[in-house]
């Protein structure tokens, strides 16, 4: 049984996110992507509430972070 280091872990996390990121550019109703160091992303949208819920209707599970201070269509 082959077992990951902790840095193998967080190396595969950090591709990820770039592949999301990359994913996210080429998104038209996607207005910002901040920079991160997190292990999340946060993006601003035409509409946050509308594309939460189509989001939501496909089986993505995303956070609406628009009630936020400063995150309006997030």
């Amino acid at each position: 049984m082959a077992t990951t280091t902790v840095a193998e872990e967080v190396a595969d996390i950090l591709d990820e996110r770039n592949k999301l990121v990359q994913a996210l550019e080429e998104v038209s109703f996607v207005d910002i992507i901040y920079p991160t160091d997190a292990n999340f992303v946060l993006v601003k949208v035409d509409d946050a509430n509308k594309r939460y819920t189509q989001l939501l209707e496909k089986g993505i599970v995303i956070r609406n972070q628009s009630t936020q201070p400063l995150c309006e269509n997030t």
